[in-house]
């Protein structure tokens, strides 16, 4: 037996989720995650890294949003890259965090998906 193999299995969660003064939007059990952290898409990277954007610069702690349809398009944006993570992740669970508009978790796994990637 190799003593220094880790018998845990890997983490398979992801939260996409904007937060201050962070450039990347996908986090992992020990915070933030590296940008290359998953082999994603060049299209996709492109994509979360606009959503990050758009909260820096139409979201203030205070004042919230400068326009409601900023918010609708935040919105709009992340339930539509929680689909592309999923597809571009299998077998992770992602959780889409919308707290800047007030809205509930949601999953991958209310995608209708029998298993993380899966339709």
């Amino acid at each position: 037996m190799n003593a220094t193999a880790d018998p845990s299995p890997p983490d398979r969660s992801v939260r996409l989720m904007s937060e201050y003064f962070v450039d990347w939007p996908l986090w992992i059990t020990d915070g933030p995650a590296a940008p290359d952290h998953f082999e994603l898409s060049a299209g996709l990277t492109r994509d979360l890294l606009a959503w990050q954007e758009l909260f820096e610069q139409h979201f203030h702690y205070r004042e919230r949003w400068d326009d409601p349809a900023w918010a609708h398009e935040y919105e709009r944006r992340g339930r539509e890259l929680l689909s592309r993570l999923a597809d571009e992740l299998p077998g992770h669970f992602i959780e889409l965090r919308l707290w800047p508009v007030g809205a509930e978790p949601v999953g991958s796994w209310d995608l209708g998906r029998t298993e993380a990637g899966e339709d």
